[in-house]
């Protein structure tokens, strides 16, 4: 699998107040279509898959006071962000909602943001592993929801959130 630079992650690792990831296999179903409806022809499908295949996988997930600046406290962990099936995804968001309660309950009482203009794209097939950071004031935090969203080459929206538990 070919492996390309860190433009994608590093560029959410500048962001201020953000530097995130999130994990899961990121799928969804889209039907084909295609062709005309002049009685003789047959619909044809794109060529290529339908739909990006993304994996995004974390670990050395940590709670920490301080370690980003300006922040209270932050998250920290290694993030890789894989694509299989060929097409390329361009991120349009990532999110850390924070909560008091565990997974992900109570009232939400911080939110850190990065949105598609700082985020670059992830070429179909490539992959990208990034150390990553974001920085919250919230003390009362129990909880953390990590949304990523990202649309692919075809146009598929692809969301993913995950929830992870303080200490």
């Amino acid at each position: 699998m070919k492996r390309r630079s860190n433009r994608f992650l590093s560029r959410v690792a500048r962001a201020a107040g953000m530097r995130t990831a999130f994990a899961a296999i990121l799928v969804l179903n889209l039907a084909a279509c295609g062709g005309d409806d002049s009685g003789g022809s047959t619909p044809t499908q794109p060529s290529g898959p339908n739909q990006a295949a993304v994996t995004v996988t974390y670990s050395n997930f940590g709670w920490f006071v301080g370690g980003f600046p300006g922040a209270t406290y932050s998250i920290q962990f290694t993030i890789t962000i894989r694509e299989t099936a060929g097409l390329g995804i361009k991120g349009n968001f990532l999110r850390a909602d924070f909560y008091p309660g565990a997974n992900g309950t109570g009232g939400l009482i911080e939110r850190q943001e990065v949105g598609g203009n700082i985020l670059g794209r992830l070429a179909g097939g490539a992959s990208e592993t990034e150390n990553l950071v974001v920085g919250f004031n919230a003390g009362a935090t129990a909880s953390v929801v990590l949304t990523f969203n990202a649309t692919d080459d075809r146009g598929n929206v692809l969301v993913n959130s995950q929830t992870f538990n303080c200490c």
